[in-house]
């Protein structure tokens, strides 16, 4: 039903797996501690029809409204994906408290890396936050970039 999800998993598809699984198993540990039962995930992958994914886009806000938080897996590639930015700012344009947003970011090969070198990597991963510019942020397809782009722009202007 909707509103009965409890998070939207937003991430970027060209972030390493191996860290950003660990970093999704930690909060659904958290969640499970904290509810008393494992949380209900929204995973583009199983809920969107991959052979015509920019199809969903007017479907998006739907999505996002029938999950309780917007739970961002930032790896080192988020910023830069226009899609993972979209859901971002979807959510947040539709009238989500910012506290409704948990964003966790992760450092590729983190387990391989320094506990310094891991650090810096996710320092870089929260800076990239404070620098996105969404006309640098890139799509798979060319089509999907402008739609979205547009959808960004109807919103604020250009």
């Amino acid at each position: 039903a909707l509103g009965s999800c409890d998070a939207f998993l937003s991430h970027s598809w060209h972030d390493e797996p191996e860290p950003k699984w660990e970093s999704l198993q930690r909060w659904a540990a958290q969640f499970t501690a904290t509810h008393g039962r494992p949380p209900t995930i929204w995973l583009d992958k199983a809920c969107i029809n991959q052979s015509n994914i920019s199809a969903s886009l007017p479907s998006i806000p739907i999505f996002l409204s029938g999950c309780s938080e917007l739970l961002v897996l930032a790896g080192s590639t988020y910023t830069s994906r226009l899609w993972c930015v979209i859901e971002l700012f979807t959510f947040l344009k539709m009238g989500a408290a910012l506290d409704r947003v948990t964003i966790v970011p992760f450092a590729g090969g983190a387990t391989q890396q320094t506990t310094r070198a891991a650090v810096e990597a996710v320092e870089a991963v929260a800076k990239s936050f404070a620098e996105f510019d969404a006309a640098e942020a890139r799509c798979f397809k060319r089509e999907d970039r402008e739609a979205l782009l547009a959808v960004i722009e109807d919103a604020y202007g250009s």
